[in-house]
């Protein structure tokens, strides 16, 4: 039924259909839920081919990689679905009051918050590219540069060890450190939680008005 009144919709709609949020958020369930679907009834046959070759080859190796592999692949499926389901539950949250102030705040905040993240970007990378240059051969966080990118990251979000990095690089490693607290943590941050405020008293001032 469900697959049903989407399809319907889908039909009726045409291209206005992929409009709305809500709609993208229902038709990639239903694809999930059939690709699911698919994906369970081939892990059951590769089971039952897997124990067919146990049972005629005994004493001898049956591999179960492949279950295994496809059974992992099968448990993310389901996981990205559940998610998909329970941010449905968003929906329903639309006629509280405070859910709809905050919606019609990431609504009107998404023009500045692009134009932001974009600064954050150019930002972040030159901090991550400079950090895999000078730390890069002597600690472990930044042994690459995807690793890099989490370690500053996680730097920015106030998971770091100080005295690791003075010691790899005393002058360099205090330069890095502070510039980057300084203008992370004081500027850039703050940038962001004033677009996000500024937005939200002009949307508390409608609801007021309202």
């Amino acid at each position: 039924m469900f697959i049903y009144r989407e399809l319907k919709a889908l039909y009726k709609q045409r291209k206005k259909y992929f409009k709305e949020f809500w709609n993208c958020v229902e038709i990639t369930i239903v694809v999930l839920v059939l690709v699911c679907v698919a994906m369970f009834l081939t892990r059951v046959g590769l089971v039952n081919s897997a124990l067919r070759k146990l049972e005629d080859n005994q004493g001898k190796f049956v591999g179960f990689s492949r279950v295994a592999s496809w059974n992992e692949l099968f448990i993310y499926m389901v996981g990205i679905v559940i998610f998909m389901s329970w941010l449905k539950a968003i929906k329903l949250l639309r006629f509280n009051s405070r859910m709809s102030m905050l919606a019609k705040t990431l609504r009107g905040s998404a023009k500045p918050l692009a134009s932001f993240f974009l600064v954050f970007v150019v930002f972040f990378m030159a901090y991550s590219c400079f950090a895999f240059a000078v730390f890069g051969k002597d600690l472990p966080g930044f042994y690459n540069f995807i690793a890099t990118m989490e370690t500053v990251m996680g730097i920015l979000l106030g998971s770091f060890d100080y005295l690791e990095i003075e010691e790899a690089q005393p002058i360099l490693g205090r330069i890095f450190f502070f510039s980057f607290m300084v203008f992370g943590s004081f500027i850039i941050m703050n940038m962001f939680l004033t677009i996000v405020l500024d937005v939200f008293a002009e949307v508390k001032e409608q609801v007021m008005e309202q």
